[in-house]
This record gives C-alpha cells, structure tokens and sequence, in this order.
C-alpha cells in the first residue's frame, strides 16, 4: 500500500459493544441509577461539594512565545467555557454536570460544536444517553460514540474518563464502591421502613389452640392499623394470644453507629472528611481535601480542554487552565498577610493584588525598591545600587549615575565659556544626539535635512499645554530655533530654554553645537524649565534627550523639532518614576540591537562608526536605531512621561 494511501485510509476492526447488563445489577440487588445513589445523602454532599468548586472556577487561556507567557482574552471559547456555552445549560450547569457523571459514572462527555476551525457551541451530553463501541485490539485502540441516532469519531467528543484503561469509558464510584453504597441505601431503606410503621418491632404472634379463619382475618386487620404511622392505635390480645418480638440483630442494636461508619466511608470515596461536608473543618483540612479531590479533576479538564479545544497549530505553545486560586484564599485576616508578605518582598505590586481582589487598579506601573537593595542584572550582568545610584557591570569599572558623567550622557561644563549671545565658544560635544543616535555617523551628514524657509512656516501647532496661548509661545519657539539654526551649516545643533510660562530665561539663550557635528549641549537653569533642540535628521527624541528629562528635576518637558519641521515632545506628568524610566533607558541602551553586534551604548562610546560598516549595514543601523529610539519613547508612557509628535 502506498504512502498516501495508508495515510488517508481508515481501517477499523471487528466492533464490541460495550454496555453494562443492569438488570442482572438489579436482580443481586445492587444500586445502579444516578437518582438512588444521589438519595444517599453522603453521595450527594459529596458530588455537590467537588462539582459546585470545580463549576466555580473560572477557565483561561494563555499563550507561551519565547519563554514569555500572555494571557489571551478575547477568545469565543473562554465566553463557551465562561459565560454561555450554546446550550441550554449555562457554563456553570455544564461543569457541574460534568463532573458529575465523571464522580459517579466514570466518564462526563460534552460534544463541542464547530465550524471549521470556530467554535460556535459547548453541549454537554448524560452518561446514560452515551454507548461506546471500540475494538478488540489492545494497541490499535479504536472507538465510536453512538448518541441518539448520531455516530461520532473519537475526535469529535470531549470527554473526561475516572480510572479508565481505554481512554473511552472509566469506572466511577457507583460501580467501584458497589457494595459499601448498598448497604448505605438498604440502612435508609430500613430507616424509612422504622419511620412508616411508627417505629414499631417485627414479631409474631403466638397461640396456645387452633384459631379459625374470622379470627385470623380480624388480628390481620387490627395488626394492619396498629402498624400504621398515621394515627395513635392500639390492639389488645385475647386470652391465648401472645406477641412475641423479633430478635434485634446487631445492626439494629447500632444503627447510628452503622450510619456514621458508612458516611465515613462514602466521604474517604471521594477524597473527603465528614468535617468537610458538615462545615466543621479548620484550613489545613479544607486544603488537603482540595488538593486530594479537586485537583486531579481539574487536571483531567485541563487535559480534556487542551485536548478537544485546541486547534493543531495551538497546540504546542496555547493551553487552558482552571484558575484555582479562588479555592486557596482562605479567610481574608491570612490572605492579607499573605499580600503583606508579597508587596514587602517585591514579588507582587500593589494593581496585581487589587486585581486579585477583583478591584479596579490604580494604574501604577512603577516598581517599589527599597534604597537598602542592590539590583543585579543576570542577563546584562549590570548591579545597581539605589542608595548609592552607582550602576556596575561584573568585572568593569562602576559607573556613577548621580554625576555629570552619567551613561550614555556627556555634558559641556557650566565653567565654559560663552559669546555676547550665550552661545558656547568652540562647542564640541553635547549632551543631546540627533534622532536615535546618528551622532556616530555626523561625518557623513547621512539623511541629515536642510532647512528651508517653507519648512519654518509649517512648523506644527502642537496642544501641549491645553493652554492656547502657551501654545501658540510653543510653536513660535519651534520656529525661532529653526530660524536660528539655519544660519549655520547642516548637521548643526542649537538648544535653547524656556520657562514654565514659556517665556525667555535670562543669561540662557541660544547654545550652539558642533558645526555640523549633530550634538547640542542643553542649559539646566535653577527654575523650572521647557528644553528646545533641532534635530538635522528629523527624527525622534533620542535616548540621551529622555535620559536628560529624567535625570533634571527642573526639566518639565524636551523638545525636539526636526530640521523637515516635524516635532516631537516629551513631558514629565510623574516625577516619582523617573529613576526607574532613567533604569530602563540605561538597560535597552547596552542590549545587543545593532545587527544583532552592537548596542546603543558601543555607538556612545565610538565603538561603532559608518566606516566599519558597508553601505547596507550602514542603512539598516539607521533603521534599527529609528525603532529602537521609538520603543523606548512608547515606553515613558508606563512610566508617567507624556508623549506628542506633529
């Protein structure tokens, strides 16, 4: 047989049907239907107790990439699981039913309705409407579903199966504990029997002669009233006539005693205490009974879900779980500790607890440190320490953040001298690179924009402040710098600095960069300020311009607006969260981005220049730079920066 053929063949075997002979069941006496052993009320409290914890929780499901784990949450699925499953029963009755037939019968069946690849209905099928039929052969396992008049493949009914050896059918507890469930129902049969003849013995009675039949009839009638639970009767005894009682046999002589042995009994079927089902068990208990009767049934769903629900392409990297931390919260005086513990030990913040809780979040997004702490990077190998704020790699020299040799920043010193304009004399150097760092390629003026008259007059306006003439002093600054910077060759930087009302600040005007050189030094004047800068390449903000905004508790805002006239603008709404914004800068500045060699620091630091690179690399450096400094401008946002662009 070929290939193709044995692939797309289906063989099947000689069928056996598989079904349970009930009525030889009934004819040993024993109890077989949902309905009787659901009568016992240990077997009831039981399956209530595992089915209703199981129905209660909630299903997910999260996808895996790289090692990162997200959860998915707009799915159809988790609303068939969650909220309304297509069917008549609601995704609580469906659970619940489910387990149900597991714990009793040894298998619970749902039929998941599909079109195509979507899924469009979850409909649970009883036990006893369920016939499998499967082969003889013990490897090649085969099996067929008969439902109603529907035949169904093995792959087209979830199912969950208890102690089963085909993966078909299972063995629940009424057919495992047959004979302890018996005797459990014969004792509330004979209870019922004690409470319908008003407690009354068995006996007989005994007489010394022959009686005739009117007499028997009469004793028959009065023993038939006497025995009747409805009303006060008596009867009295002729001479001759005797009651004699039956012997009490020893379950009768315990009858309690029997009865608490059996609930026992049923209760340690399911994984149970009787402490449990009365209400009486202290947390220790409560969590052994989950974890010994929950969690195997919720690991059979999960298998089932992950199974049945999953498409072919999912199913190496998706996967659905049952949430059970519901069941593990345990009275609020321990789980608040247990919260206590997490936000001092910085494993949990404060929005993860309030949404365990199921409360609104804050929207905090920064992480609590502890200045006591020192902060080591496995992957970049990078410690730093927040008392001190010094940041060091294994092996190489510590770098001091809190001084004007900050990483990555460079900064001209206030001892320098400057022209009758307040510009710098013989600038060279700065502390604000062009557009993503096209410092390292200033030599080759790459992409670097010429400034035109056309470009000045369509400088944007831009609602920064919601304030319209602030914003209108905003644009006309915009413009002013371009103005200025044209006069001097392209590649050029000038900076200059505003007040909080956007008006001029005396002795700090114009800076000027480099000729030509794409770096700027920017004034830290002692009142709080706006920060104005060109940038040749039209580019965004780069890494040294927000490491700036953080590190300048004056600075409220930095701008820089592009020699094609595009502007880009950054203000700090939160200044609580700037070192951590500062952290994350100086992290992503020293990954490997640059064709996967270099990082933003090697560029700082001259390690990396257009010579090294063909014309290509040289583009795509550009590119990577451009996307690195826009992820890293996206980012201020969880950190409490505003960003604008026109």
């Amino acid at each position: 047989m070929s290939f193709l053929k044995r692939f797309f063949k289906k063989e099947y075997r000689a069928v056996e049907m598989i079904e349970v002979d009930e009525h030889l069941r009934q004819i040993m006496g024993l109890v077989t239907d949902t309905q009787t052993v659901l009568n016992i009320p240990a077997v009831s409290a039981c399956v209530d107790f595992i089915s209703s914890k199981i129905a209660e929780l909630p299903i997910k499901l999260y996808h895996e990439k790289d090692g990162k784990t997200s959860e998915i949450i707009n799915d159809i699925r988790l609303s068939l699981l969650n909220d309304s499953t297509g069917d008549l029963l609601d995704s609580y009755q469906m659970k619940k039913a489910f387990v149900r037939d597991y714990l009793l019968h040894g298998a619970g069946y749902i039929f998941p309705e599909r079109n195509g690849n979507e899924f469009v209905s979850l409909r649970y099928i009883a036990n006893e409407n369920v016939t499998v039929t499967k082969n003889y052969d013990p490897i090649y396992k085969v099996a067929r579903y008969q439902i109603g008049t529907r035949t169904f493949f093995d792959d087209e009914i979830m199912r969950i199966c208890r102690n089963t050896k085909d993966g078909v059918t299972g063995i629940g507890i009424i057919q495992e504990h047959a004979d302890i469930l018996n005797a459990a129902y014969k004792q509330i049969v004979y209870e019922r029997y004690l409470v319908e003849r008003g407690g009354n013995k068995k006996g007989f009675i005994q007489v010394d002669d022959r009686v005739t039949q009117e007499v028997l009839d009469d004793l028959k009638e009065k023993w038939r009233t006497l025995y009747s639970s409805d009303n006060s009767n008596m009867m009295v005894l002729n001479k001759g006539l005797k009651f004699v009682e039956s012997s009490n046999t020893s379950v009768e002589m315990q009858l309690n005693e029997s009865k608490d042995t059996n609930n026992e009994l049923i209760c340690e079927m399911f994984g149970l205490s009787s402490k449990i089902i009365s209400g009486t068990a202290n947390d220790e208990e409560y969590i052994s009974a989950i974890k010994v009767a929950i969690m195997p049934v919720v690991v059979a769903i999960q298998t089932a879900l992950n199974k049945s629900l999953l498409l072919w392409a999912e199913k190496s990297d998706h996967y659905f779980i049952l949430d059970t931390k519901e069941l593990l919260k345990g009275d609020i005086l321990k789980r608040y500790q247990a919260y206590q513990i997490a936000l001092k030990e910085g494993f949990l913040q404060l929005d993860e607890v309030r949404y365990e809780e199921d409360k609104e979040p804050y929207g905090l997004q920064f992480i609590k440190l502890g200045l006591q702490d020192v902060l080591f990077d496995p992957k970049t190998r990078t410690i730093y320490t927040p008392n001190t704020n010094q940041t060091a790699v294994l092996g190489e020299k510590v770098v001091d953040n809190s001084s004007e040799s900050a990483i990555i920043e460079t900064r001209y010193s206030d001892s320098q001298p400057r022209d009758d304009r307040g510009r710098w004399i013989d600038a060279g150097g700065g502390s604000s690179s062009s557009g993503g760092g096209s410092a390292v390629f200033r030599d080759s003026n790459f992409d670097e924009k010429e400034i035109t008259d056309d470009t000045i007059e369509k400088v944007p306006f831009v609602k920064i402040f919601d304030d319209e003439t602030k914003d209108k002093a905003y644009q006309k600054a915009n413009e002013e710098l371009l103005t200025e910077a044209k006069k001097y060759p392209v590649g050029t930087e000038v900076s200059i600095v505003y007040d909080k009302d956007m008006k001029p600040i005396e002795n700090h005007g114009y800076v000027v960069g480099k000729i030509g050189g794409g770096e700027v030094h920017i004034d830290n004047p002692d009142v709080s300020y706006h920060a104005f800068h060109n940038h040749p390449t039209d580019s965004t903000l780069s890494v040294d311009d927000l490491i700036n905004l953080t590190k300048h508790d004056n600075m409220l805002s930095i701008t820089a607006v592009g020699n094609g006239g595009k502007v880009y603008c950054m203000q700090k709404k939160d200044i609580s969260k700037g070192l951590a914004y500062r952290m994350f800068l100086q992290q992503q500045a020293k990954q490997k981005i640059l064709l996967g060699k270099y990082s933003y620091l090697d560029i700082k630091n001259g390690k990396l220049r257009k010579s090294d690179l063909s014309e290509d690399d040289a583009k795509t450096v550009i590119q990577q730079l451009s996307a690195f400094s826009e992820k890293c401008v996206k980012a201020g946002a969880f950190y409490g920066f505003d960003y604008r662009q026109k």
